[in-house]
Parts: structure tokens; sequence; C-alpha cells
């Protein structure tokens, strides 16, 4: 995605990046504790430096 030439309709380019917080499924895990645990993968992900994908421990 960082590597898109993308601009306005204006021709400003403009840069895009994604940082994204992944979770897996446990046995027996609410889905609230796995977007909690994704949530903090993906500030995790920004807090890094962006643009990475992260997966929650």
């Amino acid at each position: 995605i960082g590597t898109l030439d993308l601009e306005m309709e204006t021709g400003e380019p403009i840069c895009v990046t994604v940082s994204t917080g992944l979770a897996t499924y446990l046995s027996g895990d609410a889905a609230e504790a796995m977007i909690e645990r994704a949530d903090a993968a993906l500030y995790d992900a920004k807090n890094a430096g962006r643009d990475r994908v992260k997966l929650a421990a």
C-alpha cells in the first residue's frame, strides 16, 4: 500500500500506510477478549513506527 502512487484531484500526492493488529482465537475466548487483544496489537504497531502488522501475544 505504501508504494502506491496516489494523488488528490488537485494533483497533490497522498501517502497511505496501514497498521494492523491481529489476534487469534484461543479456546473458550469471548469475542470481546479477541477484540481487546487485536486493539492492543494495533496500538503496538502504531507505536512501533506504523506501517506494520502486529500479532497479539
